[in-house]
């Protein structure tokens, strides 16, 4: 009988233990990393630095992502948004780590942080503001309820809507440095260009005609922004 119950339990464990890793966030980074490496090197990355870089980011990543729940069990407790999921409030946290991918990806290729590995630390650091703050901004009250000092819980809604504007206007321009220190071409420009233009169209109305439903909009568009931006690096890289 309790071998039943172990054997019933065990795959509902594995499930919730996975879910604690973020996976899909997780993704995200792998990705970043993966193409930090592939961006390290004008050929293909070495099979086992492949491997064995990815499975490494991947496994740090979700540990980060774990212990955070660990953490912040405590204020998830009181969020409505991860009171009824094993998931962690910890997007800060994932966004930390993926500002460090891409730099670990071409540091695992090359065995040196150049400036191109900082200029991708740079885009990626400059992006998490808009897009956290994007968050932060429609689940205001829940962080205020928990405690939560982020950014519209001490400062205001209006001041953060400033902010992600601001911001969103210094990732534009972060964003086109790979083209100025010659690391990309103009396959990558103009997708920067695009793709920045929408995220500061999205920022604007955030500022001017705020509304939740906006904010939300403009998370999910940042997370698309980073992915389609790094891609672009990507295909510019090889072309």
């Amino acid at each position: 009988m309790n071998t039943q119950v172990l054997s019933e339990s065990f795959p509902h464990r594995l499930r919730a233990f996975y879910a604690l890793t973020k996976p899909r966030v997780v993704s995200l980074i792998v990705f970043t990393a993966v193409i930090g490496m592939f961006l390290a090197t004008p050929g293909m990355v070495p099979t086992q630095v492949l491997l064995a870089g990815t499975l490494v980011i991947a496994f740090v990543a979700g540990a980060a992502a774990a212990i955070n729940c660990l953490v912040e069990q405590k204020i998830d407790a009181v969020m409505s948004r991860t009171r009824w999921r094993p998931l962690p409030r910890g997007e800060l946290t994932a966004a930390q780590t993926l500002a460090f991918a891409a730099v670990l990806g071409w540091a695992a290729v090359t065995g040196e942080v150049t400036l191109e590995a900082m200029v991708l630390f740079l885009i990626i650091f400059a992006w998490t503001p808009p897009h956290f703050w994007s968050l932060a901004l429609y689940r205001t009250e829940d962080y205020a309820k928990a405690g939560v000092p982020m950014l519209p819980v001490t400062h205001g809604k209006a001041y953060t809507r400033l902010q992600v504007l601001l911001y969103t206007l210094i990732l534009f321009g972060v964003s086109l440095m790979p083209y100025v220190i010659r690391m990309s071409g103009v396959l990558y420009v103009v997708a920067a260009l695009a793709l920045g233009g929408a995220f500061i169209g999205y920022a604007v109305r955030i500022y001017l005609s705020y509304t939740d439903a906006l904010a939300q909009k403009t998370f999910r568009y940042s997370i698309l922004y980073l992915a389609a931006l790094f891609a672009a690096l990507l295909v510019d890289h090889y072309l």
